[in-house]
């Protein structure tokens, strides 16, 4: 006679969404995307080149941050949320949700659990954060929009480094000179975006409602056109290759996504505008705002379409952007720094993930001939601060202190605008007059 050795619980697994017509179990999970995918999901297109792992090892990585995060709670987080009354009724909570799901079988419940002590830790800066200025500007300008130098920015505090950073890959070595190829010519008169799907393809967009899509051999693969018929103002990719883009017509941010397509409002804000627009390592979006009456500027971090933070003033009251509607792009650094390119004042910010100012570039102007305009900026897996200089025509190379390394000034660039950067560091540039894309090498190759 033989023994059958006593056998776990049955896993439920959750039913794939994205088929739902052929009922799937989700058996595996996309790194990439942080979601549970089925064996149709894996063998498409939208996860291609994505780390895809067995569902076991993501319950086993979930259980991991379940694990953190409930530590964090109880023994960091929530002894200090207890000075804050207001607040107390949702920490409890999360600490007896991550108990119960720490206990749980149920994969369906637990791979789709997302964390929100970023959420706790930013609620608890704000408590403790000197307080912020409350004035109105507006009644500062009722004689018409303030010029970019009409009243003082927030000064810069002493660099420091952001903890909680990604580390930094095996450092590569500068080129003496960069080189250059022409990608393609988008076709239009006035390109100024340009974003990195992955290390093969690239979207585009200029002054019309189409945005396209390239492969790095020039050819063109698709079109989307904006929902309102206007072009949009910036343009990003998300992890999983999803587009978005701003509708400064209709005051939102929308995301082309799904096979056939669809497009939706993601974000949406009253009393505000966006204007640029990032996607960061944790899946949140950082969005440039302006106010209706085009009089004030601010950053808001959205999770999905939440609103997390907003970032306006420095702790002295005084404003950390210029408030014209003037362009400022923007990206997160490897270092969760956030870096914009605010055109009008002539200025490269840098702030913490936190939104403290911890930079401006340049200190001076001597460091150019012509006024320093920066348009375009994105960072790479150093933590390089790269902005095209639409004045200079040239590209600007920072470290992530804000310390000048050198600059892209050999590539004939007419007009640089948007930049992005892919996972090899090659830096494709738009330029707004010839409606083409270059791909500049500024890193030797490493095996």
């Amino acid at each position: 006679m033989s023994l059958l050795k006593p056998r776990g619980p049955t896993p439920f697994y959750p039913k794939c969404q994205t088929h739902s017509d052929l009922a799937l179990d989700c058996k595996c999970h996309c790194q990439d995307c942080d979601t549970p995918v089925c064996e149709s999901c894996v063998s498409s297109t939208v996860h291609k080149g994505h780390k895809i792992v067995d569902m076991k090892t993501a319950l086993q990585n979930k259980k991991e941050v379940l694990q953190r995060d409930l530590q964090e709670l109880e023994t960091n987080i929530y002894p200090a949320y207890q000075k804050i009354a207001s607040t107390l009724s949702e920490i409890p909570k999360s600490i007896t949700d991550l108990k119960a799901l720490m206990d749980s079988k149920d994969i369906r419940i637990v791979s789709t659990y997302k964390s929100r002590n970023d959420e706790f830790r930013k609620l608890l800066l704000d408590k403790f954060s000197p307080q912020k200025f409350n004035g109105n500007i507006q009644n500062d300008h009722q004689n018409g929009p303030p010029s970019a130098s009409s009243f003082a920015l927030e000064e810069p505090v002493t660099p420091r480094r952001t903890t909680g950073a990604e580390p930094s890959p095996t450092k590569r070595p500068q080129l003496d000179e960069a080189s250059f190829t022409t990608v393609c010519n988008t076709g239009y008169k006035d390109l100024h975006s340009v974003a990195c799907v992955d290390d093969e393809k690239i979207w585009t967009s200029g002054l019309n409602k189409t945005m396209k899509l390239f492969n790095l051999r020039g050819n063109h693969e698709k079109s989307m056109d904006t929902t309102s018929g206007v072009a949009p103002l910036d343009i990003t990719v998300t992890k999983c290759g999803d587009l978005v883009y701003v509708d400064y017509r209709k005051g939102t941010v929308n995301i082309i996504k799904g096979t056939p397509t669809s497009d939706q409002v993601i974000i949406r804000r009253n009393k505000w505008k966006p204007r640029n627009v990032c996607t960061t390592s944790s899946g949140d979006f950082l969005v440039v705002m302006v106010s209706d009456d085009d009089y004030k500027s601010q950053i808001v971090r959205f999770s999905d379409s939440k609103e997390k933070q907003i970032i306006q003033f420095g702790d002295t009251g005084k404003p950390l952007f210029s408030s014209t509607i003037s362009s400022k792009y923007i990206s997160e650094n490897r270092n969760l720094d956030i870096c914009v390119s605010d055109s009008e004042a002539n200025a490269v910010v840098v702030l913490t993930q936190a939104g403290k100012l911890r930079f401006r570039y340049p200190v001076s102007t001597s460091a150019t001939k012509k006024e320093f305009k920066p348009i375009g900026i994105t960072t790479d897996s150093q933590s390089r601060i790269l902005a095209s200089d639409l004045n200079n025509r040239k590209i600007h190379i920072l470290d992530q202190d804000g310390q000048f390394l050198g600059s892209i000034d050999n590539c004939q660039l007419e007009t640089p605008w948007g930049l992005c950067v892919d996972s090899r560091d090659n830096l494709f540039v738009a330029e707004y007059n010839t409606g083409d894309v270059k791909k500049i090498q500024y890193y030797k190759q490493t095996n």
